[in-house]
């Protein structure tokens, strides 16, 4: 008893000290934590077998997340529509029920509340003539976006690195889960808007450590210019040629 209480103890510290413990720290459940724990302590005898098996379960309890199904429906569901799949598909069941939940819209949530903060600076910094805010707030629009408006809008060349399956969710060939919220720029700037704020979740491909989740949030604004404003605007500064400060 004395010698397996030495080598538990062993593992643990071990375990605390392993840079795969800051996934299950974050990412899994405690259960899972649990789970994982002691089937390392029950099945080798040596801390260095116990340490490595369990970095390679949290290694595979990893790329299963990411992993597409072979066994799933021909369609993806997502927010009450179907998209065919191909082989581009790499949207997989779990990023999938991520999908609508929208934490940035869910009153009280921190990260609502942060959205919440810069939207009410940018009311107040940039009002308009009238007194009325400047920027408007675009908070609620759909994460599913085609490959042109995730890529081609933002000027992505065809070979980009960033295009890559590993890196983006694809629903098919087509159609993506945005990996930014620069996504509906373009359509935004094409309704005829100038200012104006976007937040939203986006989904990349990330491996799961402390600081990495394959959902996260954005927020960015847009403000566009004439000619005369951004000239009026240098002169106006201490960059502008000929001037003295």
């Amino acid at each position: 008893m004395a010698t397996t209480r030495i080598i538990t103890q062993s593992l643990t510290k071990r375990i605390v000290n392993h840079p795969c413990v800051m996934f299950s720290k974050f990412i899994l459940p405690t259960s899972t934590c649990a789970y994982h724990l002691d089937k390392v302590q029950s099945t080798h005898n040596n801390g260095l077998l116990q340490s490595y098996q369990y970095k390679q379960i949290h290694t595979n309890a990893s790329l299963k997340q990411n992993k597409p199904d072979a066994s799933q429906p021909e369609d993806v569901s997502i927010l009450g529509k179907q998209y065919p799949r191909d082989n581009f598909t790499t949207v997989t069941p779990k990023i999938l029920s991520r999908v609508g939940v929208n934490l940035h819209n869910q009153h009280h949530h921190p990260i609502c509340l942060i959205k919440e903060q810069i939207r009410d600076f940018f009311y107040t910094a940039f009002p308009n003539s009238r007194g009325s805010p400047l920027f408007s707030i675009y908070d609620n629009l759909s994460p599913v976006v085609t490959t042109a408006q995730n890529f081609d809008s933002v000027l992505v060349p065809q070979d980009h690195i960033t295009r890559k399956k590993g890196d983006n969710y694809y629903i098919n060939h087509e159609m993506i889960l945005r990996a930014h919220t620069s996504a509906h720029q373009h359509d935004l700037v094409q309704s005829g808007l100038d200012c104006f704020l976007v937040a939203g979740d986006v989904y990349r491909r990330d491996e799961i450590d402390a600081s990495h989740y394959p959902v996260f949030h954005q927020m960015e604004g847009v403000r566009l210019f004439t000619k005369h404003e951004v000239s009026y605007k240098i002169c106006g500064s201490f960059y502008c040629i000929g001037a003295k400060p």
